[in-house]
């Protein structure tokens, strides 16, 4: 997860901190030990439990429904996917761009004690049994996979039996990066999180320009309505200068 989550306040006696007034900062110090929360990160994580039904089941505003999510590196993203996961009954579906970056959350979701499953490629028919079965059970919160692995129709169909309650993009901007050379999968996302059903879904990244948040608006939400919230990227601790500097030349 990002500084947030990785920060010293895993450490903090939990004791001596007062209760949290509501059941998201209460996730995130019991689940996560992390003190507060952004402003950023808890309205984001309000509007994925919104969508999905968790406050209650009436009308929500569609736009609520699909999120585009631009936040820095370090505001704490995958906090914001990984804590309304825990506190909904339905499945977490996190497409990654990289073995990596998966195996790197699975670890983090593991360290916290949050269950989760991997559906990549290699997987051997023994190991796809145990996870479609985990799956089923209710014993697995989160699925982590890349949009290869989304492809086959055989996965598509064992999919839909389950209740994937929110999907969520991470790295969002390779779906125009990426997508348009040599990772055509990410352009076909959209279709297959229409296949799947998916009523909340959320493409999360560090930075977006205007072309890419448009590629992420036409094929991963198909043209429906998004909510876009974007961070201020600007760190003062950081600036750029131009020197003019005189070349002699020979």
């Amino acid at each position: 997860m990002d500084s947030q989550t990785k920060s010293d306040s895993a450490h903090i006696n939990q004791e001596t901190l007062p209760d949290p007034p509501d059941i998201i900062s209460r996730t995130a110090r019991d689940t996560f030990g992390i003190p507060g929360l952004f402003p950023f990160q808890r309205l984001v994580i309000s509007n994925i439990l919104e969508g999905c039904g968790f406050f209650g089941k009436h009308i929500q505003m569609e736009s609520f429904r699909n999120q585009i999510v631009i936040l820095p590196t370090g505001s704490g993203k995958s906090l914001c996917f990984s804590l309304p996961g825990v506190l909904l009954d339905s499945i977490t579906l996190i497409i990654f761009p990289l073995l990596s970056l998966i195996s790197d959350q699975a670890r983090r979701l593991q360290d916290a004690g949050i269950s989760n499953g991997k559906l990549v490629g290699g997987q051997s028919k023994e190991e796809r049994a145990v996870l479609w079965e985990q799956l089923a059970a209710g014993k697995i919160s989160f699925l982590l996979t890349n949009p290869e692995s989304l492809q086959k129709e055989s996965v598509l169909k064992r999919l839909k039996e389950l209740t994937i309650g929110h999907a969520v993009i991470d790295e969002a901007h390779i779906v125009s990066d990426w997508g348009m050379t040599f990772r055509p999968s990410y352009l076909k996302i959209g279709k297959i999180l229409n296949k799947l059903d998916i009523g909340q879904i959320t493409a999360f990244t560090a930075t977006a320009a205007r072309t890419t948040i448009d590629h992420i608006k036409t094929h991963v939400f198909c043209g429906s309505p998004v909510h876009l919230i974007q961070g201020n990227p600007d760190r003062p601790n950081i600036t750029y200068q131009v020197i003019p500097t005189l070349m002699l030349t020979s």
